[in-house]
């Protein structure tokens, strides 16, 4: 999925130069699968709200950001984070 989602937004910054225009970005929430549209981080009405742990799912609201966390989201993110972590860079050099 993580590939398909980078694929997918090279695409879409490639179709933006070309067409010199900015074109909203949708996604999918990751608990009722409704399309919506984000502007930026916290987008307002019609928009959705970014998992603040793995930044990796969006979410129409808090009630279906509670009920994918409790149908095992709460691992994927957790595993998330660590990959993260893992992969960041030491800044103690």
């Amino acid at each position: 999925i993580m590939e398909i989602r980078k694929r997918f937004k090279s695409h879409m910054k490639a179709f933006q130069r070309k067409i010199g225009k900015d074109v909203p970005w949708t996604q999918m929430c990751g608990h009722c699968k409704r399309i919506g549209v984000i502007d930026n981080e916290t987008t307002p009405e019609g928009g959705l709200l970014r998992c603040g742990g793995c930044r990796m799912v969006w979410y129409c609201n808090k009630d279906c950001q509670k009920a994918h966390w409790k149908q095992g989201h709460k691992e994927e993110c957790k595993a998330a984070q660590l990959r993260k972590l893992k992969n960041k860079p030491s800044s103690n050099l």
